[in-house]
């Protein structure tokens, strides 16, 4: 039996390293190979390479997780726009993550129930995608998870050293992502109970030192409150509803996790959580309040069922959104090392723990380095653009989805000539290249006029190309030099229009080399409206040519956008570069031009 247990003992630090090893090596391979998402794109563009993390500037969005933005910020400084280096910050939190995980689980004495219980709970797919992207969830998850270890130390230990560190760790957990800002009451909360508990065994300075750890977290906790307050009154915690509390969150986080969500597992889901209060209720009695809180299942718990706790309340009470999917991935984790450590408990449950190894056993056919459980139609593959550009010149129109816009844009970065792209839900007609996602093109008629010139299964993006392409003629043109200047807006061309262009098919080109100071990484917001006879707007659409074009100062400006027809209350057209940091910005060599789209026949 000794020889037994010494085997034992020299297989599970293999086993914990290989794993690691293997685990890490995966997700440093898919930062590296992955396209990114149109969420990390918007990061990137928006507080990446902007840089603007806060102030009356920035975009108040819940994209921004400051700690991600602020890391990727310094990431891009060193490396430049390589998303490969901006994940990193997101790869070495797994770090975190992993040894957290094997620091909670250290107590338990089986080596085969800490092998299961790691393999569980490291090896889900959803979640480890989100360590290789440039979000703030993997970097949160976890500083989370390592503060956790340090929190349970604090409650069996009473160490003082232990409850700094994790209120540390649990501290950047919220500037990661504001989600966590409940774990963090639910740690102070309890680390005030075990003060409670243990009054007469901690000294006077030890329970100033605890205080004054409180006092110090509330405060460095104001930005984070505040910044959140923000989004709210701003309509930007937008993601979720509040529809109930399985149908958002469950519901979401079973597709994802067990890729699996029918309405029995709500009950079944019920069910175990009167089991499971039952028995640390009886756990509690038996135990008695100290020893009941030093258990391992217990702080797991305290969290999950905290966390779900206040979700309910906030939700009922101040109407904020259940969270839906990725943003509630913390709810598994923490149940699982709970189910992990009652199992543990239950000698003659023990068994149970081999439920582990559906993780790793579903992991194995999900392993890619080309797409993802979560909103796989979010990507772009460079393969897909690399077709569809061999399809472009520098007079073609181009349409294209809204969720395809960024990525379509990091992707044109490889490029010198970049067209203007029009960006809208429907599938756009006129243009000569349309963009969009094959499930929503059902019930569209005449796709038989176009030809499929790139097509990506595993995103369902989709690009088609006219068969017979419109004959393209120019009916106006007007050279176009304008000075270096530091006007808001500069325009390019603006006039009422005729009679004459109304109900034809018509294409506006501009063209041009554009110099920009391009100081604040915030310039050149190329746009086209139309407005009625009140200066009302009637059509707007716009793009920033820094997206395209990074840190450039010089480049080449191609304006294509293509109409069906002018509408009748459109009554002039207005092109110009909203230049927002007044920048010195000017455009030589151009000319515009307006051409009318003539019909061919095969």
């Amino acid at each position: 039996m000794n020889t037994l247990n010494s085997n034992e003992s020299k297989i599970y630090p293999v086993f914990t390293w290989v794993l690691f090893g293997l685990l890490i090596t995966y997700l440093l391979l898919r930062a590296y190979f992955l396209e990114p998402l149109h969420d990390e794109a918007a990061t990137f563009f928006y507080y990446i390479e902007s840089g603007l993390f806060w102030g009356p500037d920035v975009m108040l969005d819940a994209n921004n997780h400051w700690l991600n933005s602020i890391l990727g910020h310094w990431m891009y400084l060193i490396f430049g726009d390589q998303f490969f280096f901006v994940r990193l910050p997101n790869v070495f939190a797994f770090i975190l993550f992993f040894w957290g995980i094997y620091r909670l689980i250290k107590p338990i004495q089986s080596d085969l129930n800490k092998m299961l219980i790691l393999l569980g709970t490291t090896c889900i797919p959803f979640i480890l995608d989100y360590f290789s992207y440039t979000r703030g969830y993997g970097l949160s998850m976890g500083l989370f998870i390592f503060s956790l270890s340090y929190v349970r130390d604090f409650v069996v230990h009473l160490h003082l050293r232990s409850a700094f560190w994790a209120s540390f760790f649990m501290g950047l957990s919220v500037y990661a992502n504001l989600n966590f800002i409940l774990s963090l009451i639910l740690m102070g909360l309890l680390f005030v109970l075990m003060q409670l508990l243990h009054k007469k065994e901690l000294s006077i300075k030890q329970h100033l030192l605890l205080v004054s750890n409180y006092i110090l977290l509330a405060l460095a906790m104001l930005p984070n409150i505040f910044y959140g307050l923000q989004l709210k009154e701003s309509g930007a915690l937008y993601y979720g509803s509040l529809d109930g509390f399985w149908e958002v969150t469950g519901k979401t986080l079973s597709r994802y996790v067990i890729f699996y969500d029918a309405d029995w597992l709500k009950y079944a889901s019920l069910a175990l959580i009167a089991v499971l209060i039952f028995y640390f209720v009886r756990r509690w009695k038996s135990l008695g309040g100290i020893k009941f809180f030093r258990k391992s299942s217990t702080l797991m718990a305290w969290f999950l069922f905290g966390n779900c706790a206040a979700i309910l309340l906030m939700a009922k009470l101040m109407d904020v959104n259940y969270p839906e999917d990725r943003v509630g991935m913390y709810l598994v984790t923490l149940f699982l090392l709970m189910m992990g450590f009652v199992l543990n408990e239950i000698k003659a449950m023990n068994w149970m723990l081999v439920g582990m190894l559906f993780f790793p056993i579903v992991m194995i056919p999900k392993t890619n380095l080309s797409t993802s459980i979560f909103s796989p139609d979010d990507r772009m593959a460079q393969t897909f653009f690399d077709e569809v550009q061999k399809h472009v010149d520098s007079y073609s129109t181009i349409s294209i989805y809204p969720m395809q816009q960024l990525t379509w844009a990091h992707h044109s970065r490889s490029v010198d000539s970049n067209n203007y792209v029009i960006v809208g839900r429907e599938f756009n007609k006129v243009t000569d290249i349309a963009i969009h996602k094959t499930p929503l093109l059902e019930g569209i008629e005449n796709l038989d006029e176009y030809d499929v010139i790139a097509h990506t299964p595993e995103s369902t993006h989709i690009a088609y190309k006219r068969k017979s392409p419109y004959q393209k003629k120019v009916i106006y043109e007007l050279p176009l030099n304008i000075s270096e200047t530091q006007k808001e807006f500069v325009s390019l061309v603006s006039f009422i229009i005729p009679d004459s262009l109304r109900n034809r098919k018509l294409q506006f080109h501009i063209h041009g080399d554009v110099e920009a100071e391009n100081k604040f990484r915030e310039f050149a917001i190329m746009t086209y409206s139309t407005f009625d006879e009140n200066d009302q707007v009637v059509n707007h659409s716009y793009t920033n040519e820094r997206w395209y074009h990074g840190k450039k100062k010089e480049f080449l400006l191609n304006f294509n956008y293509a109409v069906e027809r002018l509408e009748p209350n459109e009554h002039e057209i207005r092109t110009y570069i909203w230049n927002r940091k007044h920048e010195k910005i000017g455009l030589k060599n151009g000319v515009f031009q307006i051409l009318e789209l003539i019909e061919t026949k095969d």
